[in-house]
């Protein structure tokens, strides 16, 4: 008698994967940008700024996309105080600003860099890239490791934050100076300002306006309020772009205001508002380099000469 055992097993056996098609097989792990991003402990002031400006989402989409990535170091070379500004509330399109500055559309691997090259950014402006002596470059800062592929792009490590993209008054914000930014607004000069320049700008600290006002018998809502506020800001500013290396001994400088002061740098690096050739105030800082311009840092409130 014919035993039924083998053709049962052998009916066992084909059931067998019968049995799992009703279940799914996982899907592969996802390796986008963002992902990458996460997955990077160098990266993760990056992935805070990211979550922070609403960005994450995007950095998960189809692409693909070249993303120029700050490491740790480079955000901490912009200083606690700056990266604090940038992540704070109120300074979203500013920080927007930044990150998509350091994104191209498009695939671009490091055999596509070449030197001059205008990358268009995700924020619209155009960043250049530069090779020199065996290194890649872009808007100057040092691109330290290529190619790292996502499933969306791929991203390029880079050693500092690319804030060219920022004007005057983004930089005077994130910079900290308050109270200049906020004469800016009353006075209706901040748009002027975020225009394309080039201008240059000579700062006063928060701690110049609270001085100045304190001068006046005011406070800094009393200094906001004077009728010629505007006249006073435009004593600031400078058309066109003077670094420190154009700053000489007695050179007369002419504002927007129409009048001008004088540079003193025999005894240090001083502005003379009065022909007095006596320091009306300090140069503390120069050439904070701006897309549409620069700033140096001054420590007192200049006023026009008729105001003095």
């Amino acid at each position: 008698m014919r035993s039924f055992v083998p053709l049962l097993l052998l009916l066992v056996f084909l059931a067998l994967p019968l049995s799992g098609c009703d279940s799914e097989d996982p899907a592969p792990a996802s390796n986008t940008i963002s992902d990458l991003a996460q997955a990077t402990p160098d990266l993760s002031t990056l992935v805070t700024a990211l979550a922070e400006a609403g960005l994450v989402d995007d950095l998960e989409g189809d692409g693909p996309f070249t993303v120029f990535a700050p490491v740790n170091s480079a955000f901490d070379a912009l200083g606690a105080d700056v990266v604090g500004q940038l992540l704070a509330d109120g300074n979203g399109a500013i920080l927007s600003k930044v990150l998509t500055y350091h994104v191209v559309p498009g695939l671009v691997l490091s055999t596509d860099l070449s030197d001059g090259q205008q990358a268009t950014t995700l924020q619209g402006s155009d960043a250049t890239i530069t090779l020199e002596n065996g290194e890649a470059f872009i808007d100057g800062v040092r691109i330290i490791s290529t190619d790292i592929i996502a499933d969306n792009g791929v991203v390029h490590l880079i050693e500092g934050v690319l804030t060219t993209p920022l004007d005057i008054v983004d930089t005077a914000t994130i910079q900290g100076f308050g109270n200049l930014v906020a004469a800016l607004d009353v006075a209706e000069l901040d748009d002027d300002l975020m225009g394309d320049g080039p201008f240059t700008v000579f700062a006063p600290t928060d701690q110049a306006f609270e001085e100045a006002a304190t001068a006046l018998g005011t406070d800094i809502a009393g200094l906001l309020a004077l009728d010629n506020l505007d006249e006073i800001l435009l004593y600031h500013v400078v058309s066109g772009s003077v670094l420190a290396s154009n700053l000489s001994d007695g050179l007369d400088v002419m504002t927007l205001n129409g009048a001008s002061f004088t540079v003193l740098l025999n005894s240090g690096a001083a502005i003379d508002t009065d022909g007095d050739d006596a320091a009306d105030a300090t140069i503390t800082a120069t050439d904070l380099e701006v897309g549409n311009g620069v700033i140096h840092v001054i420590d007192a409130v200049l006023l026009p000469p008729a105001e003095s």
